[in-house]
C-alpha cells in the first residue's frame, strides 16, 4: 500500500497559491469565486456551499497543488465531487460507494477508511490506485491526453459516472469554487473544452446583442445582415446561463425540485428544456424575433421563410467539425438550433 505520510506532509507544507491561470489558456466568463455561505448552481440543482463542503474543496485543490496537478485537473476533480454528493463526505452511497468521490472498493479505490479520507481520496482521483488484490482504479493522470480532452469527458473517463451530463453541467460551478479556494479575483475561468466556453456577441438586426457560441457567430451575423438588407429585422435571445434556464423552468414548469429539474419539457408551458439540456446553454440556439415580434407561425412569416430558405448559405460554411446544421424545432417556429432541439 502507498504510504501517505509524505503526501500529507507535502499537503500541509505546500499551501502556496501555485494554481494560477495557465499561461496562454483560453478563458471565458464564469463568475466570481464562491465562498462558504454562497449558493452553488449546477444543471441539476442548487445548494449552499457550507463550511464543511468548502473544506473538502480546499483539500481537493491543495492535494492537486502539492502534486503539481494543473488547474484544469483540480477543477475536474471538484466537478466530480460536486456531482457525486455536493462535496459532502458520506459514509455510504449506491453500490457500496463512499467518500467525497463516492469511490467503490471493488473498483480498486481502497478500503472504506481510505475512501472516506478526503486527502487520500483526492490523491487517488489524480493518481489512481492498485489495491491489495491487484485491482487498478484509473486516475486522471493515467488517461493519455486528458489535458486535451474537454473537462467533462476527462472527468467521465475517471469516474465512469452514470450521469456524465451532470458532471459537465457542474464544471462552471467547480471553476468558481476553485477561484474561491485559491483567492483568484475577476470572473474569468479556464476554457472547459465545451461549446459554451466561448460565447461572443453578434449584433442583431435591431442593433442589439445576441450572444452565441463563437462557432456559429459568423454565420448568424451574416444571415442577420443579409436579412436586414431585405428589410427584415432578425433579433432574439441566444445563450443562457444555467441560472437563467432554472428561472425559466420555475416560470414555465413550477417551483418544486421535480418541476425544475426532472419534469419532461413537454409538460411545461411553453415547453422548456431541463437545466443542462438546453441548446441555449451551449450558445447553439436562438429564439428569433421578426421586426420586433416573436416568430409564432411559419406560413407567410417573411422572417421564418427567409431563414428556412437561406440557412444553408451561411451555416454550412462553418469549419467546426461537430456542427451539423441549423434546424427548427417542430413545436416552436421561433426556435432554431444546431440540432433542432
Amino acid at each position: 500500500m502507498r504510504k501517505f505520510g509524505v503526501l500529507v506532509a507535502v499537503f500541509f507544507l505546500g499551501l502556496i497559491f501555485l494554481a494560477g491561470s495557465q499561461s496562454g489558456a483560453a478563458s471565458y466568463s464564469c463568475g466570481l469565486g464562491l465562498r462558504p455561505g454562497d449558493m452553488v448552481t449546477t444543471g441539476y440543482g442548487e445548494f449552499e456551499l457550507t463550511e464543511q463542503r468548502f473544506a473538502h474543496a480546499n483539500v481537493i485543490v491543495r492535494v492537486g497543488i502539492a502534486n503539481s496537478i494543473p488547474e484544469n485537473g483540480q477543477v475536474i476533480a471538484l466537478a466530480v465531487a460536486l456531482t457525486e454528493d455536493k462535496l459532502d463526505n458520506p459514509p455510504d452511497g449506491d453500490s457500496g460507494s463512499a467518500g467525497i468521490f463516492q469511490q467503490i472498493e471493488s473498483w480498486g479505490w481502497g478500503t472504506f477508511e481510505e475512501r472516506t479520507n478526503p486527502e487520500i481520496a483526492a490523491y487517488r482521483f489524480y493518481h489512481g490506485h492498485t489495491d491489495s488484490q491487484g485491482r487498478r482504479a484509473i486516475g486522471l493522470l493515467d488517461i493519455d491526453g486528458w489535458e486535451a480532452m474537454s473537462m467533462g469527458d476527462a472527468a467521465h473517463a475517471v469516474q465512469q459516472s452514470l450521469h456524465p451530463d451532470r458532471v459537465k453541467s457542474a464544471i462552471a460551478a467547480a471553476q468558481r469554487i476553485h477561484k474561491g479556494v485559491v483567492g483568484s479575483a475577476g470572473n474569468q475561468c479556464l476554457s472547459t473544452g465545451e461549446f459554451a466556453d466561448n460565447v461572443v456577441a453578434v449584433t442583431n438586426g435591431a442593433g442589439g446583442t445576441t450572444w452565441v457560441d463563437a462557432s456559429i457567430a459568423p454565420a448568424l451575423q451574416a444571415m442577420m445582415n443579409d436579412a436586414k438588407r431585405q428589410g427584415l429585422i432578425l433579433a432574439g435571445g441566444g445563450h443562457r446561463t444555467v441560472s437563467s434556464q432554472i428561472e425559466l423552468r420555475k416560470a414555465h414548469c413550477g417551483t418544486s425540485d421535480y418541476a425544475i429539474y426532472e419534469m419532461p419539457s413537454s409538460q411545461c408551458r411553453p415547453p422548456t428544456a431541463r437545466p443542462g439540456r438546453s441548446q441555449h446553454q451551449l450558445g447553439l440556439a436562438v429564439d428569433f424575433t421578426c421586426n420586433g415580434v416573436l416568430i409564432t407561425y411559419r406560413e407567410g412569416n417573411p422572417c421564418y421563410e427567409f431563414i428556412a430558405k437561406n440557412w444553408p448559405r451561411y451555416f454550412r460554411q462553418t469549419n467546426n467539425p461537430q456542427f451539423i446544421g441549423w434546424k427548427n424545432l417542430a413545436s416552436e417556429p421561433w426556435h432554431w438550433s444546431t440540432t433542432g432541439n
